[in-house]
């Protein structure tokens, strides 16, 4: 009896916090579209980069709104992220997708992430107790061998390893036509306010917005700004 007790026990405990992820998933999800397409709103065939995927609510929405001709990729490094990611990339038969188990960073190697879902991080801004030793990769490199030509949208939320991230992309940006990043803070400044002039020495026209938080948006033509 008391075993049935303790199955039926975790069972509930189970089922309350798969509720309660995709209750997250389904604000993180609405919000991350709220602020990324603020000022650019995706197309058929286009070809977006989604870094930070988390549990792929946006890479779901991008890959059904890019269709068949249009192109997905998107980069995780958490594990537990990642495993249900590839679930609901096979669950919908998302074949436009390309899921890079990576962090980006401004080299290649391995670094420990703190894994606490939405918040990981390879910068130390997370307070889980949990990590993973991860591989590292450079956005020029992961371009290079994917053979992408062009970028129509990158979005990035890697909790604050921006920083890093841009820094390994100093090709894959000449390729980019609109780039939004979620801000956080580094050594008491944010991020926006540090890549922006970065951003702007690659050519694009930049705004930093807010409407749940702080985001950098990047285009080569500041005609969207207006709008």
């Amino acid at each position: 009896m008391p075993i049935r007790c303790a199955k039926f026990h975790y069972r509930k405990i189970f089922k309350m916090l798969s509720k309660f992820f995709q209750f997250i998933d389904i604000f993180v999800t609405w919000q991350t579209i709220d602020w990324a397409t603020k000022y650019y709103k995706i197309k058929t065939g286009d070809t977006i980069l989604d870094i930070g995927g988390y549990f792929g609510g946006f890479t779901i929405y991008a890959a059904r709104t890019v269709g068949p001709n249009g192109k997905v990729i998107c980069f995780e490094p958490d594990p537990r992220n990642i495993a249900i990611l590839e679930k609901r990339i096979n669950k919908f038969k998302l074949n436009n997708v390309i899921l890079v188990k990576k962090a980006l960073s401004n080299k290649i190697g391995e670094i420990k992430l703190a894994s606490n879902f939405a918040f990981s991080s390879i910068v130390g801004l997370s307070k889980s107790k949990k990590f993973f030793t991860v591989e590292t990769s450079t956005l020029d490199s992961e371009m290079r061998f994917l053979n992408i030509g062009k970028i129509d949208l990158l979005k990035m939320n890697i909790e604050g390893a921006e920083i890093e991230a841009i820094g390994g992309a100093t090709e894959a940006l000449k390729k980019v036509k609109h780039i939004v990043i979620s801000s956080h803070m580094r050594d008491g400044k944010p991020t926006a306010d540090l890549l922006k002039p970065k951003l702007e020495n690659y050519g694009f026209k930049t705004k930093i917005s807010c409407r749940l938080h702080q985001n950098l948006y990047g285009d080569k033509s500041d005609k969207i700004f207006r709008q």
